[in-house]
């Protein structure tokens, strides 16, 4: 759910006249929000070409990578291969990354994300 929640605020974010410019296309905001532009596209190269900072990521590379790793758990378990003998062994591995995740920090990065991005998009109240 949390690379849902990351997908939905790029869509969110990027303005209906935008366009996301590659070497060999051009992509309107339409196009951005379509299976046409993968999901890691979108967070490496729409949004640092959205912010002008082409840069964006070489000073926020832990946040990028905590992203990352939680969209290929998603994408593994999602498209789980079956190389098992049996369909319940296949989870196996996917579980145990899922229990290893330190939940806590992939939100917190994934919000300090949000507000590099967006300024004050997140505000957590204080208890």
């Amino acid at each position: 759910m949390i690379i849902s929640a990351i997908e939905a605020f790029i869509n969110h974010i990027i303005p209906n006249n935008f366009i996301y410019k590659t070497e060999k296309k051009e992509f309107s905001k339409t196009e951005i929000e379509s299976p046409k532009v993968f999901f890691t596209d979108k967070l490496e190269k729409v949004i640092p070409q959205f912010l002008e900072k082409e840069n964006f990521w070489d000073s926020h590379k832990e946040i990028k990578t905590e992203i990352l790793k939680l969209y290929n758990i998603r994408k593994n378990l999602i498209h789980l291969k079956t190389n098992a003998e049996d369909d319940f062994t296949a989870y196996f591995n996917i579980i145990d990354e899922m229990l290893e995740l330190d939940i806590n920090n992939s939100i917190c990065n994934v919000i300090e994300f949000m507000n590099n991005v967006k300024p004050k998009f997140i505000e957590l109240e204080n208890s």
